[in-house]
């Protein structure tokens, strides 16, 4: 299948472009990760000006009065993504982790794994070296494979692609952010197979 790749970006720069005009900032900026990430070359014109910027920090910062960690920490991560190099102004201090982190235990408690996994995505692409502290067990794997799952009998294909996304993210053995987006990088498998000797040929 080819893929109108012309068509893809006109059609979420557009929406974009609405989101902008109607000041749905939290909308914007989730719209501008996906397209950063799918059209790395052409970032420069998402226009991702000071006060863009701005307006999407006033967001998270109303988040944390809110204390409203879920969304919190979804818009951290297309802020950290967007802007690589402020991730020090998201003010991501020790509290606002443990808050985060609360939050994605409240969901484990609850058997909630869609908004697990995608706490737990943004989560660890904000703080890598933190990973451990999430608990990915066998459990929270399977309530999140799960997930994924029932969107594929539904065929639900949208929410499968999302949810696929996030768990390759968790799957990976480290994840970058950097000025082109994000860097997924994967466990290397071995397969190389052991040569088994071969049996010795006797001759009587």
């Amino acid at each position: 299948v080819e893929l109108d790749l012309d068509l893809a970006w006109q059609v979420m720069k557009d929406g974009l472009e609405g989101y902008r005009r109607s000041k749905l900032w939290r909308d914007f900026a989730t719209q501008a990760m996906n397209i950063k990430i799918l059209f790395t070359n052409r970032t420069a014109e998402l226009d991702l000006n000071n006060s863009v910027w701005r307006e999407m920090k006033d967001v998270l910062e109303s988040y944390s009065r809110d204390n409203n960690w879920w969304r919190f920490a979804d818009q951290a991560m297309n802020l950290k993504i967007l802007f690589p190099n402020r991730t020090a102004k998201l003010d991501l201090n020790d509290s606002a982790w443990q808050n985060m982190k609360d939050q994605l235990e409240d969901d484990r408690q609850i058997n909630d794994w869609q908004n697990f996994m995608f706490q737990a995505r943004a989560l660890k692409v904000l703080c890598l070296d933190r990973i451990a502290e999430l608990d990915l067990n066998n459990l929270a794997w399977q309530g999140m494979k799960d997930e994924l799952e029932s969107n594929r009998r539904d065929n639900d294909w949208q929410s499968f692609a999302v949810r696929a996304m996030c768990l390759k993210i968790l799957a990976a053995d480290e994840v970058k952010v950097t000025d082109q987006g994000l860097e997924i990088i994967m466990r290397k498998e071995d397969f190389k197979v052991e040569k088994k000797p071969r049996p010795e040929r006797r001759q009587f």
